[in-house]
């Protein structure tokens, strides 16, 4: 009987001197109906219909990452079908690519359709 409660106290002393577990935070999302998809020299866009909270239409990603290509195709499809798109979106406007605006544009890290 002693053995056990020893037990019981040794794993509620681990437990408690485990350091917490990280927090895991995930980006925003928002479902967006597709306006348009542009593509310019530095970045490519998506605008949708309906805007964020904070007022956000475009969502952009430089033209240099891999996901450009991804975020052109799946807006075309989405629109052509006339269905939403989710997308995960960074909340903070200094992390926005070239030529995208703080006021109404975020950048997108991720696109689901």
């Amino acid at each position: 009987m002693w053995q056990v409660l020893a037990s019981s106290i040794m794993i509620a002393t681990a437990a408690a001197a485990a350091p917490p577990a990280p927090q895991q935070h995930k980006p925003p999302n928002w479902r967006c109906f597709v306006r348009d998809a542009m593509v310019f020299y530095d970045r490519v866009h998506v605008r949708c219909y309906n805007k964020t909270a904070e007022g956000v239409t475009f969502f952009a990603v430089d033209t240099s990452q891999p996901i450009a290509v991804s975020l052109i195709t799946k807006a075309l499809s989405a629109m052509q079908q006339g269905k939403p798109v989710k997308i995960a979106y960074a909340p903070d406007g200094d992390l926005n690519p070239p030529g995208c605006r703080k006021t109404d544009c975020r950048r997108l890290l991720d696109i689901t359709f």
